[in-house]
C-alpha cells in the first residue's frame, strides 16, 4: 500500500512540478521549499536583480553547500580511519572535494542540464567550475530544506559510498 501511495504522489508531483519530481528522483526526498532549489540552479550570470546592488543567484547556497560537504566528508573520513593522521585525512578529503570530481558528479546527476545561465560559454555549455558550484549549491538547498541528517545521508549514499 505504501508503494502505491508513493507512486501516486510521484505521478502527481511530476504533473504539477517537474523540478520537484526531478529533485525527488535525485534525493528520494519530497522538496518542501522549492524556491531553494530554483535558486540553487540559478547561476550568477543569469541572476535576477532584486534591489539596487542585490542579486538572486546560487552563490550563497554554493558557499553553504561547500561547508556542509567538507563537514560530512571530514566526519566520514575521521570515523572510517581512526588511526590515520591529519595529513592522510586531508589528502583523502581533497580527492573527494575537488572541482574535477564535483564536476563529474554534477554531470552524472544531470545537474549541469538544470543550471540556468547566460550564453557566456562555448555553445552554452557549463564549465567544470559551474558544474561543481551547482552541485555545492544543490547540497546547500538540500541542507536548508531537509536538515543536516538527511543531507548527510544523501552525501553518504550518493557520493561517498560509490566513491
Amino acid at each position: 500500500m505504501k508503494k502505491l501511495i508513493d507512486r501516486v504522489r510521484k505521478r502527481l508531483l511530476r504533473a504539477s512540478n517537474p523540478l520537484a519530481a526531478r529533485i525527488y528522483d535525485l534525493t528520494g526526498l519530497y522538496p518542501k521549499s522549492m524556491h531553494l532549489y530554483e535558486l540553487a540552479f540559478t547561476h550568477s550570470s543569469a541572476r535576477v536583480g532584486l534591489e539596487e546592488g542585490l542579486h538572486k543567484s546560487n552563490e550563497r547556497l554554493e558557499y553553504l553547500g561547500d561547508a556542509v560537504l567538507d563537514l560530512v566528508v571530514a566526519d566520514v573520513l575521521f570515523r572510517r580511519f581512526p588511526f590515520r593522521d591529519e595529513g592522510f585525512l586531508t589528502n583523502m578529503r581533497s580527492k573527494v572535494v575537488n572541482t574535477q570530481f564535483l564536476d563529474s558528479l554534477s554531470r552524472e546527476l544531470g545537474l549541469d542540464k538544470m543550471l540556468q545561465h547566460t550564453a557566456g560559454n562555448r555553445r552554452n555549455e557549463t564549465s567544470k567550475n559551474m558544474n561543481a558550484d551547482v552541485f555545492e549549491a544543490f547540497l546547500g538547498a538540500i541542507y536548508l530544506d531537509q536538515g543536516f541528517p538527511k543531507t548527510y545521508r544523501f552525501i553518504l549514499d550518493r557520493i561517498l559510498t560509490p566513491f
